[in-house]
């Protein structure tokens, strides 16, 4: 009798051993667990483009340190400010993060890029707006609006190279209390210009620490605010990139929120 119960506590505590090990390991797999990293892409123009000049368009695609060669898809939305056609042309691959396209412009004007890429379970959508040839006032006028807007746009212009910075403002509600495994609901208020932006199409993108990509489309509840209920399946920190979408207005903002 005493043999068994001796045997018994020594098998218990080899069980317990090798449980306090496999939690020890656990918890070192996550410490050494590194945290999730961004794709970024940022948008290469060249400096001055000429009317009926071939130009390369590049998108350089990162995440953290590693140059992004294995994008799903890239493309380019291009379309000159003040009109609705839209142009997309698929991006070929020149290796070590770098996405082009070639394409000549035949019309003096301001234009604007948008590159489209979905890459290692992200997708984001950065803008980027420059000016072919010169542009003349009637032609800065009709885009722009007024003499005093268009002298202040060209400057921008000039100074940037033609990018400009959106008036959309993308908040976020982050007082709720998000939770895992309760259904929460995520909101975001629109405002373009100081008036509610309304009849947009908006996206939630969420990228959990380990797992796959979950996208959500909001409905607009009420004048420019845009909801979508969520249920995370597990805690921890989550990344949420907001997709805007209406007529010329494309634009993202990434937060991110802690998950209990």
């Amino acid at each position: 009798m005493k043999k068994v119960l001796i045997a018994l506590i020594l098998v218990g505590g080899i069980i317990a051993g090798c449980s306090n090990e496999k939690e020890k390991d656990n918890t070192q797999q996550n410490e050494d667990t590194p945290p999730l990293e961004f794709v970024e892409v940022t948008i290469q123009t060249p400096e001055q483009i000429n009317v009926n000049e071939e130009i390369d368009i590049k998108a350089i695609v990162t995440q953290g340190t590693d140059q992004v060669d294995d994008a799903n898809e890239v493309k380019f939305e291009l379309w000159k400010v003040g009109q609705e056609e839209h142009e997309k042309l698929e991006a070929q691959n020149d290796g070590k993060g770098v996405y082009s396209i070639k394409k000549t412009f035949t019309e003096d004007g301001h234009y604007a890029v948008i590159a489209h890429v979905t890459a290692r379970s992200m997708h984001t959508m950065p803008k980027r707006e420059f000016t072919v040839g010169t542009p003349g006032e009637e032609a800065n006028h009709e885009e722009h609006g007024t003499e005093e807007d268009t002298a202040a746009n060209h400057e921008e212009h000039q100074d940037n190279h033609g990018h400009h910075e959106s008036s959309l403002n993308i908040d976020f509600k982050q007082d709720n209390a998000f939770t895992s495994n309760n259904e929460v609901i995520l909101s975001t208020t629109l405002t373009n210009e100081n008036a509610p932006l309304t009849g947009a199409k908006v996206r939630y993108e969420i990228v959990p620490d380990a797992g796959n990509t979950i996208w959500l489309d909001a409905k607009e509840e009420g004048e420019g605010t845009y909801e979508a209920p969520i249920t995370f399946p597990k805690a921890g920190p989550y990344h949420i990139q907001i997709h805007v979408n209406k007529e010329e207005i494309h634009e993202h903002k990434m937060i991110m929120i802690d998950v209990k």
